[in-house]
């Protein structure tokens, strides 16, 4: 499963290194840990529909994600009152270790 992710989901899989690979291998090593590792697709809707009753954030939010960031502002809109985007160019699904330094260096800009 593993493998199939980073093949699959990763412009640059062969930057998710073997021990990466082997750490996400072994977090979900057990069926309870499956379970629980796709229990947030199975709660999605309901997570949805929880989230819209919510009142937005009082604190600046980050939404970092891939290239292909324009999917967050519809499903950010109105979650917080400074919502700040990012999307990391010339990576997937697996940003961390796509595009380290670009992502250390977004979360560096927000923090301060």
């Amino acid at each position: 499963m593993i493998d199939w992710s980073a093949e699959h989901l990763a412009l640059h899989p062969e930057r998710i290194s073997e021990e990466s690979r082997a750490i996400y291998a072994q977090a979900y090593d057990t069926p309870e840990a499956l379970t629980a590792g796709f229990g947030v697709f199975h709660t999605f809707h309901q997570d949805v529909a929880d989230n819209d009753s919510y009142p937005p954030l009082a604190m600046p939010a980050l939404a970092i994600a891939n290239q292909g960031a324009d999917f967050m502002r519809p499903m950010m809109e109105g979650k917080a009152n400074d919502i700040r985007y990012s999307g990391i160019e010339d990576s997937g699904h697996f940003v961390a270790e796509e595009q380290p330094e670009a992502l250390v260096a977004e979360l560096e800009k927000f923090f301060g």
